[in-house]
């Protein structure tokens, strides 16, 4: 997965205008996909597919590497600068801690991306999606893994459908650098993602 050349808001203004998007079908677009995005039990596979679909609505490009080869993280995002964010989805949980299980998973995930992008200048950000940032005792997480909560999921959520409200009023998304702007105001670069929308962890 090769991200875009060219800016975040480039990327955005192509992808509108290549897909024939108007203003209303955007935001509605968007708000549809904001819906799939919620902490709720057997609702995996409608998560991630809105999760990557939603990333192209940011000037993104991303896959869903276990859904589609069989191996690798549930989501992966291309966010810029040779920078990813490798993504465990676990929107259906209700436990006041992380299992070991899921915690090898996501940690299997770093070792699945630093084997596919080695060599190459390639980095990426664990993240994984959780009603708790607390693994349990027997967990042995590794030190970069971010955590988004279901408050920070509703933040995110929140940030984007402002951001799709602002961005096709008086026809902004048509503007590059109006776009761009907008994209720093709602914290929604790729570079801000991480330290807006998801928090540190411990371990019990």
């Amino acid at each position: 997965l090769i991200g875009k050349p060219g800016s975040q808001a480039q990327a955005l203004v192509d992808f509108i205008n290549g897909n024939a998007l108007h203003t209303n079908e955007y935001v509605l677009k968007i708000n549809a996909l904001l819906e799939n995005l919620e902490f709720s039990q057997e609702t995996a596979n409608r998560f991630e597919a809105a999760l990557k679909d939603i990333s192209f609505m940011l000037g993104f490009v991303s896959s869903r590497p276990e859904f589609e080869r069989g191996k690798g993280p549930d989501n992966l995002w291309a966010i810029g600068n040779n920078s990813y964010l490798v993504i465990e989805c676990k929107n259906g949980t209700i436990t006041d801690t992380i299992k070991k299980h899921d915690c090898n998973q996501l940690n299997g995930s770093i070792i699945w991306f630093n084997t596919e992008y080695d060599g190459n200048g390639f980095t990426c950000i664990p993240i994984m999606i959780h009603n708790s940032n607390v693994f349990e005792h027997a967990c042995s997480p590794d030190p970069n893994i971010r955590i988004i909560t279901p408050e920070l999921l509703s933040k995110f959520r929140l940030k984007v459908a402002a951001f799709a409200e602002s961005l096709v009023a008086s026809d902004v998304y048509r503007n590059t650098v109006q776009t761009q702007r907008l994209l720093t105001q709602f914290n929604l670069l790729g570079n801000m993602l991480a330290g807006e929308f998801t928090t540190g962890f411990r371990v019990k």
